[in-house]
């Protein structure tokens, strides 16, 4: 009787070891072989970092007037533009970091359903931003992402075009040639500009009228003008660049840059520097087990963006890919409660407590 009550009670004790160890937490990435008799409650991913590289570039249309070799007989100056062409600067370069799920880094999460290591919340992709977090936690507007995308703001889209009704044919301008008639033109306009103006207060009685009347006596003069100076449009380009920081280098190229034709492979190579820190070791928790749940240590990467001997963006970022793995030990969530949020963008373990 006594030897049966004892494999009673042995049976007891192995079940109730069997039991603990069963509640207890295990996260395992999904590529692991070894084989788990539950099914998990949860999986996430781990984020990896990306680089927009968001640029705003000018482009200036040149279009030289139809009167540009007689600018100056007739108004004293060569004209301000003699060709057409196109001329292509970088207005400004922006670095803006989003990430994406780590397909190599995904974990699937054995616990009790009734665990707080069973309560994570997660973005819309998959990627880890809470353990235990309360339920009316909502996501921050920063983690929402932007798409890549490619923009033009053109000045307007007719200002390249040049008057045509300029001529006023009578008996002296058919014997004079069209660049002098316009030459006409512009100076009765700046005739009747300053004899309007020489008036005095009592003839000028209505001060908005003559206002507008100078108004489209200047625009008129510079239309004419312009039939020998030529005019210039300005439009901005705006183009994103998706850049995987996956590794330090000095010369990764992210697009080619011409000051005549803009992106184009025949341009310069605009280029990019990631060098990390050096940040010492951070990790809250020992390795020793690797079986508890796994977040990023991201490193701290300089960031320098060049071209042509200019340096166009410098700042520093958090990387998550260029930093390695930390873990909480097994079963930390279990039996306490403690709440963890983290960085979606680079992983880190933003604040841990209660």
């Amino acid at each position: 009787m006594k030897r049966v009550m004892k494999k009673v009670i042995l049976s007891g004790i192995y079940l109730f070891l069997a039991m603990g160890i069963i509640a207890q937490t295990a996260v395992m990435n999904v590529k692991s072989s070894e084989a788990m008799k539950d099914d998990p409650v949860a999986s996430y991913f781990l984020p990896r970092t990306i680089l927009k590289i968001e640029v705003e570039a000018t482009k200036t249309v040149r279009k030289a007037g139809p009167y540009a070799a007689e600018a100056r007989r007739y108004l004293g100056v060569p004209a301000q533009i003699q060709q057409n062409e196109e001329i292509w600067t970088i207005s400004k370069i922006r670095v803006r970091q989003e990430s994406e799920p780590d397909a190599g880094n995904q974990y699937k999460v054995y616990a009790s359903i009734n665990s707080n290591a069973a309560l994570l919340t997660l973005t819309e992709t998959g990627i880890l931003k809470g353990i235990n977090l309360p339920a009316s936690f909502s996501l921050d507007a920063n983690d929402k992402q932007s798409s890549e995308r490619e923009e033009k703001e053109v000045e307007n889209p007719a200002a390249l075009s040049f008057i045509s009704n300029f001529i006023v044919k009578d008996d002296d301008s058919e014997k004079k040639p069209n660049a002098a008639v316009i030459f006409d033109q512009i100076n009765a306009l700046r005739d009747t500009r300053l004899h309007i103006l020489s008036q005095s207060n009592d003839v000028l009685q209505d001060g908005s009228a003559v206002e507008a009347y100078l108004r489209e006596i200047d625009k008129r003069e510079a239309e004419l003008t312009a039939l020998f100076h030529g005019k210039e449009r300005k439009e901005i380009v705006k183009k994103t660049f998706t850049v995987y920081p996956d590794k330090e280098t000095k010369d990764q190229t992210i697009f080619y840059f011409s000051e005549k034709q803009g992106f184009s492979d025949s341009g310069d190579a605009i280029q990019m520097m990631l060098k990390k820190r050096n940040m010492g070791d951070k990790t809250i928790f020992p390795e020793k087990g690797k079986i508890g749940f796994v977040y990023r240590i991201p490193a701290l990467v300089d960031i320098e963006i060049t071209g042509n001997e200019t340096v166009f963006w410098t700042g520093k970022i958090s990387v998550a890919q260029l930093g390695r793995l930390a873990y909480f030990p097994i079963g930390f969530f279990d039996k306490n409660n403690v709440k963890a949020l983290f960085d979606t963008k680079s992983g880190a373990l933003l604040q841990i407590g209660k």
